[in-house]
């Protein structure tokens, strides 16, 4: 059996070499910028504290992926590989918002707050839209609410399946390579051809990482932590969703039997209960 190949979908590695190659991550940032229309000049390029402190005991910690001051703005990017998307979407806007605040010192003033932006790297399939952009917006002349706070959705799957089936393969990777090297498997990387030498040093990287065994038992490692925190989660929806039927059906019994000792008739306690008359006759005895 061959090993797993782990890819930049791994946190591991999208950590070890992006932060390895702090000129690399810079790059990346400009042309994802750029590919989404921010066409912004990077004047200064600072590495934040991916690690937000928290000033009470009971706040969850949070570790984001990648948060970087580059002067006009701080830019925050999420891998989103978990399977509930609901999840993703509340956890990642809370550490934007926990990002900006760890960002606002006393002296600062609030009418020149930096603009925040937030991309979300996510494997939605590829009938989910490439691209999104979110602001807050009034709810009626749909000017802004507030100037600080972007929201970028990036679907790579998509990108991928579009990549695929591209007419000019060729074109399409070189305008989406920085996406598109996210969600690349061995095969695709070994083959990949990049007139961009940082790109190239990112595939690089990933061969490196794999053929550490070090690394290779953190990605395992990391991994089952990860399937157990799924399971985790799972376990905890399914026994909330009991809960919750238990507390229904509990409310039920306790309905029957107030009409029945107010006379109600059994079939009218059907009809408003859903229970059947042979369970209305054992809630009676």
């Amino acid at each position: 059996m061959s090993k797993k190949f782990y890819t930049l979908r791994n946190d591991a590695v999208f950590r070890n070499v992006f932060y390895k190659h702090p000129e690399i991550m810079e790059i990346w940032i400009k042309k994802i910028l750029r590919l989404v229309g921010e066409d912004i000049e990077i004047k200064e390029f600072k590495i934040k504290n991916c690690e937000l402190t928290k000033d009470r005991l009971y706040i969850k910690n949070k570790t984001i992926y990648m948060l970087v001051d580059i002067g006009s703005m701080i830019i925050n990017c999420e891998l989103n590989n978990n399977n509930f998307p609901e999840f993703i979407k509340n956890r990642n806007f809370i550490y934007l918002i926990s990002a900006l605040t760890h960002n606002i010192h006393i002296k600062d003033n609030y009418g020149n707050i930096k603009l925040h932006i937030q991309f979300n790297f996510n494997f939605e399939g590829k009938d989910k839209q490439g691209i999104s952009v979110y602001e807050y917006l009034e709810k009626y002349n749909h000017k802004k609410y507030i100037e600080f706070l972007k929201i970028y959705t990036i679907n790579v799957d998509k990108h991928i399946d579009e990549w695929y089936n591209s007419s000019n393969k060729e074109e399409y990777f070189k305008k989406y390579q920085d996406i598109l090297i996210l969600g690349m498997n061995k095969e695709e990387l070994k083959n990949m051809e990049s007139e961009d030498e940082y790109m190239t040093l990112i595939k690089d990287e990933i061969f490196k990482l794999n053929e550490s065994s070090d690394f290779y038992q953190l990605f395992t490692d990391e991994e089952d932590y990860q399937r157990t925190l799924n399971s985790a989660i799972i376990a905890a929806k399914e026994a909330e969703e009991k809960g919750e039927k238990r507390g229904e059906q509990r409310g039920i019994i306790k309905t029957t039997i107030n009409m029945l000792n107010d006379g109600v008739d059994k079939n009218k306690i059907s009809k408003y209960t859903g229970l059947s008359i042979k369970e209305i006759e054992k809630v009676a005895l």
